[in-house]
């Protein structure tokens, strides 16, 4: 038979096509089974894992506090009922988990009682006492094997989970930990650890395919998806009955702290079945996760049929004529686009929210900023400037990160650009650190910063990057450090005539990280334990952040650390070389601080040894001390010598005798009368001040202290002038101040109070008569009773906002002589905002929060060139 032309199109077609297809086809098929197969094991068993590590930490909690107990009773020389009690009460109440909490004592060995054993137990909502042995309760006998087991063995129990009838038959189990008293068994203390709530937690969580165990290391529930089962069976059982050999394997394995997958047959439904189990490892318990293959593979197997059937009606298709095809190519053709206008309408979306979240949070920014701003010109003593001027700068970060955020174009493109300006290391690092000290102080933990003499000071980098790591670093250090020191130091690393590389180290004496978390902890969402994230908080991305600045600034990071001996972060970045800006040296006038004689007092040997060498790089002649005492003694032996100490820099917080104590034993004795102190402090309490003026010390100073701060100080208290080495206003290199603008009559669109209040000092200390509108509605009514020289229009406002004010202006306008300068003042600081409101018919752009002098000076620019 001869075969038309288009059949023999379709043969030569359609049959390769068709064995390619089925072949490609069939082989992702399978790769897609054996990758859901894999994809639902991986997710299943971290799933198990993080519900055991949960059940586990639950009663690891609470052992902790029978434990603590026996320690308490062991260390404590003379106790009484009361104190026991007292005890066992503040063990139930601190912790939810607790039902109750007892100690049984040997016989007669508790002031010469038969037996006694005092338990505190929640009654309602509050907490009841008795004491067990009153009802011939001889805990002694075998079978009760909380008291005897300890007893015998020395070491502490898990019980076996009971319903405890007095309690309401409540599934509980017991945690009993044995003390002792001169080498000798004394008794046990026992936490009752009701399980119910751990089940409840189970039943919450869990997701609704899968079913949850909880089983002893005997194999009998102690939570089960049916509750008829629970304490009533066993895994091994089970497997009895229906004599499945896989099942019985099971049970071994979670009844010997194993963990893993097994893949069985359901013996009573007879579906096929994955487990996935895991140890609890505190009480030697196991949980397991069930899921049916089928719900497993469920959307799988439905994806498969569906590729199946598009592959079908695809080798269908191909046999259709051209115009079939052509038309699947323009149905395409208009789901793109349809997905496309979708995909632009998000974007839309998303750039309206974020514009919207920037005015948002940059309204109330503008008013925290400007009223630091004129406290800050107001009559304050150097405390208030120095607290007000952290809170300044807090808020000024705060506000860079906020520009970093908000950055659409940034954020879809996934970068984030570095912003290298001239800067000073040691004053921006003391203004970092001075942000945190108020958190370590709160701690009692000394904070100090070190930068080593060779390190240049003027550098050019992203300054506000590298406080981001600083502050992320410090700011853990303080977190997971309950007493000791935290300490940053910076050192060069290696340097050229252009750039130089600096190593930074956060040191601190707080909890450590084990060694096998070390290379977890930089990546996204890792934490050193599972336990952190409840005691100290944290999301885990700090340090992921950290060490992606850091990469970017051209360095590493690593760290080095022991549990419970402190931890060290490092990282090296690479910065160029600046100019100063500010003083690098100080001309000294009125005397010369060269080979004055200064005593140190500081009980914290890093802030000794930092002070020490920063007074003589200085040229000065430090005496260093540890204690009051040993000041004093110092200061008598220098004075004996002929070498009369000028000046004593001491720390305030000391053990036996503190600053003040040592400042009013120097100011009592008139041989040491014409020697000045200076304090430096931690933590500055209520009556300080007050105190440093009766006692008549120079200078009261808080850690960590910048070095220019301490040397103005120093100079101010030895009678030396200090004059910054800035250039002076005659200077070629320094720019012009600008020109005091006239007093202009200025109508402020602003519907905020609090921003119309900052706006309004601010213009009026200059001289400016200001009229306030509280919409575009306002402005428009407040401009047409007469001329004004300047409208700053806020963008976003009730009734009528600013692009349609300066519109219907501009159209009264229309044909006019004089056109008004309109400046908009916004919180609108996306990109392309201030092209939008030039396009609207505005001259000038300035963007919230405002910068007085910012504003004055784009005032200034728009009425010189209107």
């Amino acid at each position: 038979m001869r075969l038309s032309t288009r059949w023999k199109i379709l043969l030569l077609t359609v049959v390769p096509i068709t064995v390619i297809y089925v072949g490609i086809f069939g082989f992702s098929l399978v790769q897609m089974q054996r990758q859901a197969r894999r994809d639902v094991e991986k997710y299943v068993t971290e799933l198990a894992g993080r519900f055991a590590s949960q059940f586990d930490a639950d009663l690891r909690e609470a052992a902790q506090v029978a434990r603590s107990t026996a320690t308490f009773i062991e260390t404590s020389p003379e106790l009484t009922e009361g104190q026991l009690y007292a005890q066992l009460r503040a063990n139930v109440a601190q912790r939810d988990l607790i039902y109750g909490a007892a100690m049984a004592f040997e016989p007669e060995t508790f002031e010469g009682r038969r037996l006694f054993s005092p338990y505190v137990y929640r009654a309602g909502d509050g907490l009841a006492q008795l004491d067990i042995a009153v009802d011939s309760y001889d805990y002694t006998q075998p079978e009760w094997k909380w008291y005897c087991v300890p007893r015998e063995q020395k070491k502490a129990l898990w019980t076996a989970p009971y319903f405890d009838e007095g309690a309401g038959n409540i599934l509980m189990c017991t945690y009993s930990v044995p003390f002792s008293r001169d080498g000798k068994f004394w008794g046990v203390t026992t936490v009752d650890i009701p399980l119910e709530p751990l089940n409840e937690k189970i039943r919450v969580n869990r997701a609704a395919e899968l079913d949850f165990f909880v089983a002893t290391n005997t194999g009998q529930f102690v939570y089960h998806p049916n509750p008829a089962q629970i304490m009533t069976d066993t895994l091994f059982e089970v497997a009895e009955r229906h004599r499945d050999e896989k099942l019985k394997g099971l049970a071994d394995n979670m009844t010997s702290g194993k963990s893993g997958v097994a893949h069985l047959v359901d013996p009573e439904t007879g579906e096929r079945v994955w487990y996935f189990y895991a140890p609890i490892s505190s009480c030697g318990w196991a949980f397991a996760a069930r899921i049916a293959e089928a719900e497993a593979l469920g959307d799988a197997n439905r994806h498969i049929a569906m590729t199946a059937v598009a592959l079908l009606l695809s080798l269908l298709l191909i046999f259709a004529s051209i115009w079939i095809v052509s038309g699947l190519i323009a149905r395409t053709q208009e789901e793109l686009h349809r997905a496309r206008k979708v995909a632009e309408e998000a974007n839309h979306s998303k750039s309206a929210f974020l514009a919207n979240m920037s005015h948002e949070i940059r309204t109330p920014m503008n008013g925290i900023m400007g009223m630091t701003d004129l406290a800050l010109d107001t009559q304050l003593t150097n405390e208030q400037r120095e607290y007000l001027a952290t809170v300044k700068s807090s808020a000024e970060s705060l506000l860079t990160l906020l520009n970093d955020i908000l950055d659409f174009s940034k954020i879809e493109a996934g970068k984030l650009e570095l912003d290298p300006v001239d800067f000073e290391l040691r004053n921006g690092l003391a203004d970092t650190l001075n942000t945190l000290a108020v958190r370590a102080h709160s701690k009692h933990l000394e904070l100090a910063c070190h930068v080593e003499s060779d390190v240049p000071d003027a550098l050019v980098g992203d300054i506000h990057r590298l406080r981001q790591v600083i502050v992320n670093l410090v700011g853990n250090a303080i977190k997971f450090t309950e007493r000791g020191e935290v300490v940053v130091h910076v050192a060069v690393e290696s340097q050229s005539d252009h750039d130089v590389q600096l190593r930074f180290s956060v040191e601190d004496t707080g909890v450590g990280i084990p060694e096998e978390k070390l290379g977890a902890i930089f990546r996204p969402f890792e934490q050193a334990d599972t336990s952190t994230t409840r005691r100290f908080g944290g999301t885990g991305l700090g340090l992921a952040i950290s060490s992606q600045l850091v990469e970017l600034m051209d360095g590493r990071i690593w760290a080095e650390s022991r549990p419970g001996q402190g931890s060290r972060f490092r990282f090296v970045a690479r910065f160029g070389r600046g100019q100063a800006r500010t003083r690098l040296t100080a001309e000294l006038k009125l005397g010369d601080l060269k080979g004055t004689k200064i005593l140190v007092v500081d009980d914290n040997q890093t802030n000794r040894r930092i002070l020490e060498e920063m007074l003589k790089n200085w040229k000065m002649e430090p005496i260093v001390t540890e204690s009051g005492h040993e000041a004093l003694r110092a200061l008598d032996q220098a004075r004996n010598a002929g070498k009369a100490v000028a000046l004593i820099l001491s720390d305030v917080n000391m053990p036996e005798m503190d600053g003040f104590e040592l400042a009013a034993k120097v100011n009592a004795s008139p041989l040491h009368s014409g020697t000045k102190l200076i304090l430096l402090t931690s933590a500055s309490r209520s009556g300080d001040a007050q105190r440093c003026r009766e006692l008549g010390v120079a200078s009261h100073l808080m850690k960590p202290v910048k070095q220019s701060a301490l040397l103005d100080a120093i100079a101010a208290a030895v009678g030396v002038a200090v004059v910054e080495d800035r250039p002076s206003k005659a200077s070629p290199e320094t720019p012009p101040e600008p020109a005091e603008l006239k007093p202009l009559k200025i109508i402020l669109a602003e519907d905020n109070a609090v921003n119309q209040k900052f706006a309004v000092r601010v213009l009026e200390k200059k001289g400016h008569a200001v009229e306030v509108a509280g919409n575009g509605r306002e402005a428009i009514e407040a401009w047409q009773k007469g001329e004004c020289d300047v409208i700053l229009m806020d963008v976003q406002m009730p009734e009528m906002d600013g692009f349609e004010a300066t519109a219907r202006i501009r159209e009264q306008e229309s044909g006019a002589d004089r056109r008004t300068p309109i400046i908009a003042m916004t919180a609108h600081a996306m990109k392309g905002d201030r092209e939008r409101c030039l396009e609207a018919g505005m001259d000038g752009y300035v963007t919230k929060p405002i910068k007085a002098s910012v504003m004055f000076a784009e005032i200034e620019r728009v009425l010189q060139r209107v």
